[in-house]
């Protein structure tokens, strides 16, 4: 049986397109999907293509769509396959070309690029910009950008659950919302990428937003590294307090949580071997120590790893006093109020427990 045809869409919610014999046989196809020897959706090529008909192939009764009863899982939609009913003749989906190994970097491909720096403001975020510079990475001192990803994802879940999308015959019923949201993702990507032409790059962007995330920015840069930045939440807030003094203490503890919570949340759902947790206090205490262990996540040489240490030892983590990037601060010697002690063991207590800090 000469067949002729094109899958058009197929996405976790459907799949439609045309098929057309070669010559006079008119009578319709019955296709279907089916997954692990289960049919899951049938239909009939008979809906009529002008474009085909011209190109003579059958009387243009040709084109298909199936819904599917349910949205397919990832695992699901890989093991699809659309077979011609009473036979075994399957016709190829189209699939997303499958990612490179994202598992490390060969040494001769030099630094593992892009570089994305999360984690809460004050917490080492712009002495990691400048160490990088100093091996030989380009980018911007504030990226700020990506975390609006995470608004317009949010947007288009809410839009899709305000209006019925599960209907084959309205147009976002042939949508699906996490290709939307990975075309509007790629939008984003494509502006990093413009505004970052020489590897290696990194971006800096220090909010919850982005943190959450990192999964899709992993995926959209294979190669990418991960460097989460923290810092104890005591002298994060009086750095913070000192610092952005336009913002009250409240925020500033519920920003500093939101910021760990957010990497607690995605960090066990992300490669292991493509993140970095480093402290701002290791950076003052132990140079040497975390400039090794961002050359062996970046895959640095000796000579970048030395100005990376070098930097640390010489630029220092921005300081609101002088020496306080050393400190350890008591909890009663922070010069705060009995509520504003009570308000930051509300908001931040947890996160200073999750993350193993004291409060002496």
């Amino acid at each position: 049986m000469p067949l002729k045809g094109k899958i058009e869409i197929f996405n976790h919610r459907s799949v439609s397109g045309w098929i057309a014999c070669y010559g006079t046989l008119t009578e319709p196809l019955l296709v279907e999907i089916v997954i692990d020897g289960e049919v899951i959706g049938q239909a009939e090529t008979s809906g009529y293509r002008e474009d085909v008909a011209q190109m003579n192939f059958g009387d243009g009764h040709c084109s298909f769509s199936i819904v599917f009863p349910e949205a397919l899982t990832a695992d699901q939609y890989n093991r699809a396959k659309l077979r011609i009913s009473g036979s075994d003749l399957c016709i190829e989906l189209p699939r997303p070309i499958p990612e490179p190994d994202s598992h490390g970097q060969d040494a001769d491909l030099g630094p593992c690029s892009p570089v994305f720096i999360v984690g809460s403001p004050r917490s080492g975020t712009s002495i990691l910009v400048q160490s990088l510079a100093s091996a030989g990475y380009n980018g911007f001192s504030e990226g700020n950008i990506l975390g609006l990803s995470k608004s317009i994802q949010d947007c288009i879940d809410s839009y899709f659950i305000a209006n019925d999308h599960s209907e084959a015959s309205t147009l976002i019923g042939n949508i699906s919302r996490e290709e939307l949201q990975d075309r509007f993702f790629e939008t984003m990507k494509g502006q990093l990428e413009m505004l970052n032409p020489v590897k290696p790059w990194f971006d800096k962007t220090g909010n919850p937003e982005t943190i959450w995330i990192l999964k899709r920015i992993m995926k959209a840069w294979p190669t990418s590294r991960i460097i989460f930045a923290k810092r104890r939440g005591i002298e994060n807030i009086m750095s913070r307090m000192q610092k952005f003094p336009e913002r009250d203490f409240q925020y500033h503890c519920e920003d500093w949580a939101r910021n760990m919570k957010a990497w607690r949340d995605v960090r066990d759902s992300l490669d292991p071997e493509r993140i970095l947790e480093v402290d701002q206090y290791d950076i003052a205490q132990d140079p040497v120590a975390v400039s090794e262990n961002i050359g062996a996540l970046l895959n640095l040489d000796q000579d970048q790893i030395h100005n990376v240490r070098h930097t640390f030892g010489t630029d220092r983590p921005q300081q609101s006093s002088e020496g306080s990037f050393r400190k350890r601060m008591r909890f009663a010697d922070t010069g705060w109020s009995e509520e504003e002690r009570s308000l930051f063991v509300q908001e931040c207590g947890v996160e200073m427990q999750a993350f193993g800090y004291e409060m002496d």
